[in-house]
């Protein structure tokens, strides 16, 4: 079931066209919250000298392929705004693009043809301070980090090095890839037929062991260090 956020949750656009900043207030309409005036680009809000923060966004939602936001220029700059406030980003599943951007503390990433019930539900869990990146995007990074630690000369993790470098066993580490993926406590459980306390028993371990405070630090942990590839390949 499509989680609806509340009814006070405000989000901003950045690099969609009129009828499709529509089609978000049909959505926000159904699921609950208002979509405030796009914003066209990053141009724009340093011209208005962070104007933008005044209307109070909960969420920022961002076309990657309409704006400048992921510019080379703009990038390093625009930490500033998506440690403000929390970012859904919609772009091509380019695995270089999206391991570019999602280094920049991006908190949502989604295709662009994503259905309307996986928008609202990664729009409520930004909210809530989770990330959310889809299985397809998911699978781009895992792929484009494999293939870069292969062409260096590295060989794959296998799962008796994986013991080694690592503390996480492998139900940990399968947990977690679910937990990059976005899935709840009780999503995970039911796929993998264990009960919502171990799931969160597990979560919690794996958060003490990796020594990171929360789900957004153990995305960005998992997929800088790889551990999702070393999960694939067990």
């Amino acid at each position: 079931m499509t989680e609806s956020p509340p009814n006070s949750l405000n989000i901003a656009l950045a690099g969609f066209t009129p009828l499709e900043v529509l089609g978000w207030e049909r959505l926000g309409e159904k699921h609950g919250f208002k979509v405030l005036q796009p914003v066209i680009g990053c141009s724009e809000m340093l011209q208005e000298d962070w104007q933008f923060f005044a209307s109070r966004p909960h969420v920022l939602v961002v076309h990657a392929g309409r704006s400048d936001f992921f510019s080379d220029v703009h990038i390093e700059a625009n930490r500033q705004v998506f440690r403000s406030v929390p970012t859904l980003v919609l772009a091509p599943v380019e695995p270089a693009f999206i391991f570019k951007i999602h280094r920049y503390d991006i908190a949502g990433l989604l295709a662009p043809e994503t259905s309307e019930e996986e928008l609202a539900e990664c729009v409520a869990k930004l909210h809530r301070g989770d990330k959310y990146f889809s299985p397809a995007i998911v699978d781009a990074l895992v792929a484009f980090s494999y293939e870069h630690s292969t062409a260096g000369g590295r060989t794959a993790s296998s799962a008796a090095h994986l013991k080694i470098t690592q503390p996480l066993s492998i139900r940990e580490l399968e947990i977690l890839r679910l937990v990059v993926k976005g899935l709840s406590a009780k999503e995970i459980a039911d796929k993998l037929f264990l009960s919502v306390h171990t799931i969160y028993t597990h979560r919690k371990n794996i958060l003490r062991k990796l020594a990171c405070k929360n789900a957004a630090e153990l995305v960005s942990y998992a997929l800088d260090k790889g551990l999702l590839r070393a999960v694939q390949e067990t």
